[in-house]
């Protein structure tokens, strides 16, 4: 398993017409080793009612980096919301699922980030681990397909949810 990338909460503030804004998202920075870094978007799935089997999330990775530019932003992967009751009896939950990289499906999972040591700051939500799966790392999946991805077998330190 290796951390792959992050995920921050990003806002903008902007006027409509006489009051002031605000939109959120969620942003995934993916700094992958013999890749330029990339930015890509997190959100939800709006199949997800029709489809129980469907991702809760889909990653997309964005098109219109240019002023003026008019693309829709391209699907590179997608996350399905999972939980799971810890030693203590408390529900904690996780993101699994896959993306695209470099034209091979990647597994990961999305989880709170972990301290490397006491007095570390952690300037992001959640961090991005990609891991191997040995059954499926050879077959090609579509993502609105009935697969769901396989849980990783992880240890967490705390119990907090994720918010979305």
């Amino acid at each position: 398993m290796a951390v792959i990338g992050f995920i921050r909460q990003e806002k903008m503030e902007f006027k409509d017409e006489e009051e002031t804004k605000i939109a959120k998202w969620l942003e995934c920075y993916f700094r992958v080793a013999g890749l330029r870094p990339f930015k890509a978007k997190l959100a939800k799935n709006k199949q997800k009612e029709s489809n129980k089997k469907a991702p809760d999330y889909n990653i997309y990775l964005r098109a219109n980096t240019n002023k003026g530019d008019s693309f829709r932003d391209i699907k590179i992967g997608a996350v399905w919301l999972k939980s799971k009751e810890n030693e203590g009896g408390k529900i904690e939950s996780y993101m699994t699922g896959n993306i695209e990289i470099n034209f091979k499906q990647v597994n990961i999972l999305i989880q709170k980030p972990k301290k490397y040591y006491e007095d570390e700051k952690i300037g992001f939500l959640y961090e991005i681990i990609a891991f191997l799966d040995d059954n499926r790392q050879n077959e090609a999946v579509e993502y609105g397909d009935a697969y769901e991805p396989p849980v990783a077998n992880y240890e967490v330190t705390e119990a907090e949810d994720i918010p979305f």
